[in-house]
């Protein structure tokens, strides 16, 4: 991973230590070793596996704006949040201005270590144009959950997918772990139904696991309306596949083995109508309005690149993605997400 003069190399130890050879004879550079910190985010590796923490950006957000001292939150945004385009007075240019930084900035929180904001974050964020007063009395609750959970890691734990090179000692190269992997990859999709307020466009999610580790997340309101919440899943499921493709893609290469002989990606919904849809053409009579991108799900079913299988609500992942549940449901899932 590069970006800009910061670069990160993943591999065994002899290619990790080839390539920064070849890289040392083109241009200079300095060998940090182990990965720490990278971009904001604190790296720690011990028995139990990686613990990426974004800690003191968190607070350094509080501190910017003023929410160091606020009082704590248990979730992102409460059940009975209700927003919508039209709703209180419009903030003045500098209100607006700040609420569009504060949106952009925690926004980098959610992309990197805390999926747990997904949901919350977007929600905010479509708002940024013309934000009211109730737009950001919604942004403030975020800062306050953040002010409480702060302290948060999302864990990557160490399962069959390494195995640890000797530990390091003064005469030895530094401690990498080599990769063996083994571990499946499980993705799950939701949506919520026509939540938009204002256009009642529904919000589709999605997270992939492997094994008990968050590799990638997106929650995203959806560009068309859907007729009936089998659509509406439906459509969050493409996304959720186009997604479990480039993940598939992308562990060939780290791997370097054939995109054909890795194993197909198990994606769970909680929408039966959803699975029926793209495993039976005849299903389709009924849904010819849904656009024809969407069908791309039933072509990587039958090529075995995904796999679907039914879930129940109850131990859906994204479903925190896709809306604001009680905060008892919400901290089961934050956990699931491997967030604690």
């Amino acid at each position: 991973m590069v970006y800009v003069d910061d670069l990160v190399l993943i591999g065994d130890l002899e290619s990790v230590q080839s390539m920064k050879k070849k890289l040392n004879i083109r241009f200079e550079m300095s060998d940090l070793g182990p990965l720490s910190y990278f971009l904001g985010i604190a790296v720690a590796l011990d028995e139990n596996g990686l613990h990426l923490s974004q800690e003191w950006y968190a607070e350094e957000i509080l501190r910017r704006f003023q929410f160091s001292s606020s009082h704590p939150c248990s979730t992102p945004l409460s059940p009975d949040t209700k927003l919508r385009k039209e709703s209180g007075a419009l903030l003045f240019q500098y209100n607006a201005t700040l609420y569009r930084s504060i949106v952009g900035s925690i926004m980098y929180l959610m992309l990197a270590t805390r999926p747990d904001l997904s949901y919350a974050v977007g929600a905010v964020s479509q708002f940024s144009s013309a934000p009211s007063v109730d737009h950001l009395a919604a942004l403030h609750h975020i800062l306050r959950y953040i002010r409480g959970s702060a302290h948060l890691q999302l864990h990557l734990p160490r399962c069959s997918a390494f195995e640890a090179t000797p530990k390091a000692t003064p005469l030895t190269q530094p401690h990498y772990p080599k990769i063996l992997w083994d571990t499946e990859i499980a993705g799950y999709s939701d949506s919520d139904w026509a939540g938009c307020l204002d256009l009642r466009h529904s919000t589709g999610a999605y997270i992939f696991l492997a094994g008990q580790s968050p590799v990638s997340w997106s929650s995203k309101k959806q560009a068309t309306v859907a007729l009936s919440s089998t659509e509406a899943e439906y459509m969050a499921l493409t996304q959720a596949t186009k997604e479990a493709i480039w993940l598939r893609f992308l562990l060939s290469e780290i791997l370097d083995c054939q995109y054909k002989k890795l194993p197909s990606i198990t994606i769970f919904a909680d929408n039966q109508g959803c699975i029926a849809l793209a495993h039976n053409p005849e299903y389709h009579a009924c849904t010819k309005h849904i656009d024809i991108q969407h069908h791309f799900v039933r072509e990587k079913v039958d090529g075995g690149e995904v796999s679907l299988e039914y879930t129940t609500i109850g131990v859906m992942v994204a479903d925190s993605l896709t809306k604001a549940p009680p905060r008892e449901k919400f901290v089961q899932h934050r956990a699931s997400m491997g967030i604690y």
